[in-house]
């Protein structure tokens, strides 16, 4: 996959580095990792935009589905020696007085409380960076009544804002 980098952000970017991807073709777009695998070394005006850019291959590092060359993409790169986390929405957290937690499931939707840790971010999701793992299923608006040792029905989707619960999925996402 080759990316376009405006040439403000070229001196931030280094082989090896992580990336998150985002395919178009999703309709939610899910983020799948990737690291830099080759830069350009020639400027050239963009494809999309009449700024400067420099061409970044790219490699996914696990396989994405449904993807087929041509398809539009598009990426994330980390800058700085920040470790990324899993994404979730906002709406997820509670807190209550003490500490930040989420409420997460097994697979016969028994919860538990767990208290994380996590970063802000822009718009309506936030990283968790300690009390999620990849995988957890977790609640995306609990209500006040829930407590741990309640039962829920468990639907899961990786696609949709609307659903009441999630995967956990690793992210290197900082929309």
């Amino acid at each position: 996959m080759v990316l376009e980098v405006p040439e403000y952000e070229v001196k931030d970017i280094k082989l090896n580095q992580k990336l998150t991807i985002k395919p178009e073709v999703f309709e939610k777009k899910i983020s799948y990792p990737g690291i830099i695998t080759k830069i350009s070394r020639v400027s050239q005006v963009s494809k999309n935009t009449s700024e400067n850019v420099l061409q970044v291959e790219v490699k996914p590092t696990e396989e994405i589905p449904h993807i087929v060359p041509g398809f539009k993409v598009s990426a994330r790169i980390y800058l700085g020696d920040e470790e990324p986390g899993i994404i979730i929405p906002s709406t997820s957290l509670l807190f209550d007085g003490t500490n930040y937690f989420i409420y997460i499931s097994d697979e016969n939707g028994n919860i538990q409380k767990r208290i994380i840790e996590f970063k802000d971010l822009k718009g309506d999701k936030v990283i968790i960076t300690k009390g999620l793992s990849q995988g957890e299923i977790f609640i995306t608006n609990p209500n006040d009544n829930l407590k741990s040792g309640d039962t829920i029905e468990i639907t899961i989707s990786e696609n949709s804002n609307n659903s009441s619960q999630k995967r956990g999925r690793k992210h290197n996402d900082r929309d």
